[in-house]
């Protein structure tokens, strides 16, 4: 009998779910505040050719944001700034970020929303699958 192999999520086996959890969990780290917009702008888009099974006009408004948002340090790389040019950057980032704030968190659930809702479609057991169930 042939091995198969399993992606295994918190303890469930599941084929085709770590594209959607993982775009679910980084939207929710961006309508919750987690991160900063920017950066929760960055964490979404990753996942926007990914297999999600979702119209790409979807991601079209946060790729907007990002436009005005990508050049500011995220991430690691904040630790390799000198402290003064990275709280210039920072001043400078906050005045952009609340400009679009209204607009990304807005985008950004009605991404979610449609995301939870294809969620369902995309999670499937895999063993039951490979039984014919």
């Amino acid at each position: 009998m042939r091995k198969t192999h399993h992606l295994d999520l918190d303890g469930e086996k599941y084929a085709n779910t770590l594209v959607p959890r993982g775009l679910v969990a980084a939207l929710l780290s961006l309508i919750e505040g987690k991160v900063f917009l920017t950066e929760g702008v960055q964490e979404v888009l990753h996942w926007r050719n990914s297999n999600h099974g979702l119209p790409d006009a979807l991601f079209d408004p946060l790729s907007e944001v990002d436009s005005e948002t990508h050049m500011f340090p995220v991430g690691a790389v904040r630790l390799e700034w000198h402290k003064t040019a990275l709280a210039r950057e920072d001043e400078d980032r906050k005045v952009v970020e609340k400009f679009y704030r209204e607009y990304a968190l807005h985008e950004a659930t009605v991404l979610y929303e449609a995301a939870l809702a294809k969620l369902p479609d995309s999670t499937f057991n895999l063993e039951s699958r490979l039984r014919g169930g």
